[in-house]
């Protein structure tokens, strides 16, 4: 049984891993993913945040107190008590986002079990740990948006549904959609057809 060390910040901080460690290893990284439970930081399956567990607070203020305030408040602590649950940080340079999330084992279950959390919570991604990929949740309408407003690509029809039966490792997913503008690429020559095909990864690099 891990042991635990009672933090002068919060009365009801009983975990074995200080806040300042938490705050620390955000501040000198894009974020940080740890166990309360064990002080243990997953390496490996897929995570994905629970709506309804989230906080922003400016990075430049963020103290060990507002991480502390986060993981003990009632309204996360039972989610935080259980087994798979895990407290995230993402860092942006001007906001940090915490969350409550969920492993999930690296399994054709476990794959899917993710997406369809992910679609369920209305999340914009899941993330992959062993292969260091954020997977864009392309079931979403929100996602389809952005993907039509950020790279001129509409997703097909079958995206989604295809994205939710899909078999394959997350982060390794690959969709198809159409040009609706020429890709950076053509040096802004005419592409070569009106809704030109083309293939989506929806994996990307952790950035």
């Amino acid at each position: 049984m891990a042991r635990q060390i009672p933090h002068e910040n919060a009365e009801d901080w009983t975990y074995p891993i200080n806040p300042e460690t938490v705050l620390h290893n955000t501040l000198t990284g894009t974020g940080y993913t740890v166990n309360l439970q064990t002080g243990k930081t997953p390496t490996t399956g897929t995570m994905v945040s629970i709506p309804g567990h989230e906080k922003t607070v400016p990075t430049s203020s963020i103290t060990p107190g507002d991480i502390s305030e986060f993981a003990t408040s009632k309204e996360h602590k039972d989610v935080l008590n259980k087994r798979n649950s895990n407290l995230g940080t993402w860092n942006t340079g001007e906001e940090v986002f915490l969350d409550v999330s969920r492993r999930y084992p690296n399994t054709t279950g476990g794959a899917k079990a993710a997406r369809s959390a992910a679609m369920r919570g209305d999340q914009f991604a899941i993330y992959n740990i062993d292969r260091g990929l954020t997977e864009r949740n392309v079931a979403a309408p929100k996602v389809q948006q952005q993907y039509l407003q950020e790279k001129n690509i509409e997703l097909s029809e079958d995206a989604g549904r295809e994205y939710l039966e899909s078999t394959s490792p997350v982060g390794l997913h690959v969709t198809t959609g159409f040009r609706t503008a020429p890709d950076k690429g053509t040096r802004g020559k005419r592409k070569a057809g009106t809704g030109q095909g083309t293939i989506v990864w929806t994996g990307e690099p952790n950035q």
